[in-house]
């Protein structure tokens, strides 16, 4: 019964959430900075040029200091970062996994349906993924192994989704 209730309260949140943060949400631009930077190389005269991302640590969106699937769905959040607004930081990721694994393990998810809250899922970590990756290429595996949990709880194989999230800690 509690665990009834705790999925309750967490989907319906999540709408109302969603709702309201969508109709705050203000037109604050994307900031991102790249620098490009010319090293040269001991062994011969080429010059390689090496391209950081220094990346978001703030969000363009108001989520009340929560993660954004609380306040969002997953098509407002894509929306919103269509228009250039930062929803995820790298930052949730800790919460993403942990949150992966729970609906995973979770045999009872009434009164809603697990296939259906496992395809919300996976389109909220794709939009994870749009979010955070370009702007961490130094964690390419790591976002490898999410992609490959996102595609096993959008498939439904939820056995195989805790031992991939574990990977993908692993190299976060």
């Amino acid at each position: 019964m509690k665990k009834l209730l705790v999925s309750f309260a967490l989907v319906g949140s999540l709408g109302i959430g969603g709702i309201l943060t969508y109709s705050m949400v203000d037109g604050k631009e994307k900031v991102k900075e790249k620098s490009v930077q010319s090293v040269s190389a001991s062994n011969d005269d080429s010059t390689k040029e090496v391209v950081s991302v220094k990346a978001p640590t703030e969000r363009t969106v108001d989520t009340n200091g929560e993660v954004p699937w609380n306040y969002m769905s997953a098509e407002q959040i894509e929306a919103s970062q269509e228009s250039g607004e930062v929803v995820y930081l790298f930052s949730d990721a800790e919460a993403l996994e942990q949150y992966s694994i729970d609906l995973s393990e979770n045999p009872d998810t009434t009164p809603y349906d697990k296939d259906t809250l496992a395809t919300s899922w996976a389109n909220h970590m794709n939009a994870f993924l749009n979010g955070v990756k370009e702007d961490h290429p130094n964690k390419l595996d790591y976002f490898m192994k999410i992609e490959e949990a996102k595609n096993a709880m959008a498939a439904f194989d939820y056995d195989n989704v805790p031992g991939l999230i574990e990977d993908a800690k692993s190299l976060r």
